[in-house]
């Protein structure tokens, strides 16, 4: 996205972070590991002294070689308990999910929050199964661990969405 507009990666931190951003996720499909260690670097410089943490999406080797605050692991990625043993006890690992099964589940294997969804349709993941908020309330319901309702959310649907979570 920071691409098609012409931004780059840090502005576009910084210009999150100045409107109020109280974490930040990197999410880079197309980078190296080497371009992506570099970007999480660059994004933890930014990040750190304002206590923001930054999570790598995706990849925990990056996460960890970057000395990212966690790592956020979704269905094609490692297995949750690998990630929680890669990352250790103090990084913040998240999980997608997509109903309260595997929600409980990830938590019973370590995760400290899950993203459920995707709840509205999204352009970065076109065959993602919609769920819906009244699924993402069910999730919420099942643990007891922080639930983010994830996919397509934009300022058009976000009141939405607290609402309904």
């Amino acid at each position: 996205i920071n691409r098609r507009r012409g931004r780059d990666l840090v502005d576009a931190v910084l210009g999150a972070v100045e409107g109020g951003a109280t974490i930040v996720q990197l999410r880079e499909k197309e980078a190296s590991t080497a371009e992506l260690v570099r970007q999480a670097k660059a994004v933890i410089q930014v990040c750190r002294p304002l206590g923001i943490p930054v999570i790598v999406n995706d990849r925990v080797d990056v996460a960890v070689a970057a000395e990212a605050d966690g790592v956020h692991v979704g269905d094609d990625d490692l297995p949750v308990k690998v990630a929680r043993k890669m990352l250790g006890p103090l990084r913040t690992l998240g999980v997608s999910v997509k109903t309260p099964e595997q929600a409980v589940q990830a938590m019973s294997e370590g995760a400290d929050y899950v993203g459920a969804g995707a709840c509205f349709s999204t352009s970065t993941k076109s065959d993602s199964i919609l769920i819906g908020l009244e699924a993402v309330r069910k999730i919420r319901d099942a643990v007891d661990i922080p639930v983010v309702a994830i996919g397509g959310i934009s300022h058009a649907n976000a009141e939405e969405v607290l609402a309904a979570t």
